[in-house]
């Protein structure tokens, strides 16, 4: 068996072998990049029907966002209190339930001290000791969202231009099967996100 590789053939291989060096670097960016077209998906059938109603279609994206934006942070509001509250719990009945289980192995002949140790965590330098990573991870959680938060508003706004750019790149006479291809990728992604949106919701008030 001969392998001969021609100068276009290893042109190609190197182009490709760029390409996936290129990805890996920008994969962050990529990610941020396709989780907006996924919001837009799911948000744009909400801005048509404002924008179909009489709605500057600027004003109709600030509204929808401000709603999204108002859910999350209600989200939040919910969540928090109760976060604490349970970490509270932990941190004050974690003797006691040590106590149980070290009556537990007890009966079977096991002797560990689990509730002096328990009673002599330091919860201050744990919270600490993790302090800094906590907060480089909500700073960068933080960050990605505005990032999103911005290109799905932008591409909301620009939703039709965007569209005629893209069909630049289609063929003459297969407009009408690229229109359908795209609304049907908007219906399937936004539904899909709006699925489990309710679902979501649903479980939170069950909760």
């Amino acid at each position: 068996m001969r392998i001969e590789l021609t100068a276009r053939g290893i042109f190609f291989i190197l182009l490709a072998i760029a390409g996936i060096i290129v990805l890996r670097r920008l994969w962050p960016v990529v990610i941020l990049v396709v989780t907006a077209l996924i919001f837009m998906g799911a948000l744009l059938p909400y801005v048509e029907w404002l924008v179909a109603r009489g709605v500057n279609r600027g004003v109709a994206v600030l509204l929808v966002a401000f709603a999204v934006f108002a859910a999350i942070v209600g989200l939040f509001a919910m969540m928090v209190p109760g976060l604490v509250s349970e970490f509270q719990t932990i941190r004050d009945q974690l003797p006691g339930w040590a106590e149980e289980v070290q009556s537990r192995l007890a009966d079977f002949g096991v002797e560990v001290d689990l509730e002096q140790r328990a009673r002599e965590i330091n919860w201050t330098e744990v919270l600490s000791g993790r302090a800094i990573d906590y907060t480089q991870q909500v700073l960068f959680f933080l960050f990605g969202a505005f990032t999103v938060a911005v290109m799905t508003i932008y591409l909301l706004i620009d939703a039709p231009r965007l569209a005629r750019w893209v069909y630049q790149f289609v063929p003459a006479g297969k407009e009408a099967d690229a229109q359908r291809l795209l609304q049907s990728m908007t219906r399937v992604v936004g539904g899909y996100v709006r699925g489990q949106t309710i679902t979501s919701a649903i479980i939170a008030i069950y909760t």
